[in-house]
């Protein structure tokens, strides 16, 4: 007899274990949907999807929606979409901002009893009130996902399970990265023509126009690292880039950096000690001179 299509099977199908962990997914843009898409088809987890954006006709060139969708919210349709495919309630989305509603009680519970929160929000906003709010209340970790603006880029910033490498910290030091790498000097270039306006109204109705194909490879290589991630618990820096004109695939992997906390007064301050350890080898390089003042 023939199987039918349920999480179960479709575990089976794509020949890992069945996963009915809870997961939260903040963003169900071209990215966030796609790779949501490939957990739903093989029976990895049940989801809360949280966005407030509805799905334009331009979106259609991306998303993992159809043209049924448009005019409709994303959360709610990609949910829809995933419980019809497998005839139960594996999704639940929640049309809002996740900005608007951090401090929704209903919220946090759901925060507090996912296995992990992924960011595809591309918002910085929404990575940096995850990695600051709620330490005391939510120990779940967090990864954030997005890709480059022209869309070659893949990146991943995941916290470890005990959460020691916040993802505020591994933000900047994904920056120092950038600047160390010489060969990624030119991963957050700017151009005006990859961006396509759909909307008079404000700055946020503007789109990247990148290519469908680099969306698709890069959630396939997102899926495949955020599986192993929930997996092995590790914290992360990737970026994974795309030759333009061979189509290989890179990973750059880079050592994590420990933070220290030092409390003065009402404030709580941060120290990278990969920097503190620089700026005592400078300061060392130049003794027995004063540094003027």
């Amino acid at each position: 007899s023939m199987l039918d299509f349920n999480p179960s099977t479709s575990a089976l199908f794509n020949n890992i274990e069945k996963n009915d962990n809870p997961f939260i997914l903040i963003g169900a843009g071209a990215l966030g949907a796609q790779v949501f898409d490939h957990f739903v088809r093989m029976g990895f987890g049940t989801w809360t999807i949280i966005d407030h954006d509805n799905l334009y006709p331009h979106n259609l060139a991306k998303h993992s929606l159809d043209r049924k969708s448009v005019g409709c919210n994303k959360a709610v349709k990609v949910s829809e979409k995933a419980n019809e495919l497998h005839r139960m309630e594996i999704a639940r989305p929640i049309d809002s901002d996740f900005l608007t509603i951090k401090k929704d009680n209903s919220v946090i519970a759901k925060l507090q009893d996912a296995k992990v929160i992924i960011d595809m929000s591309t918002s910085i906003a929404v990575a940096r009130t995850l990695a600051r709010d709620y330490n005391d209340t939510i120990k779940t970790p967090r990864i954030s996902s997005f890709l480059n603006p022209d869309g070659t880029d893949l990146v991943v910033l995941a916290e470890d399970k005990r959460r020691k490498f916040r993802l505020d910290f591994l933000e900047l030091q994904y920056y120092r990265c950038l600047f160390q790498e010489e060969s990624l000097h030119d991963h957050l270039k700017y151009e005006d023509s990859l961006k396509l306006r759909y909307n008079r109204n404000s700055c946020r109705e503007i789109t990247n126009r990148i290519n469908q194909t680099d969306v698709a490879l890069n959630a396939s290589i997102c899926t495949k690292s955020l599986k192993s991630i929930v997996e092995n618990g590790k914290p992360t820096i990737s970026i994974w880039r795309t030759d333009k004109t061979t189509f290989e695939v890179r990973k750059y992997s880079f050592e994590l950096t420990r933070w220290i906390r030092k409390d003065v007064g009402d404030w709580k301050m941060y120290f990278d000690l990969w920097l503190l350890d620089r700026m005592k080898a400078f300061r060392c390089s130049k003794l027995p001179n004063e540094t003027g003042g």
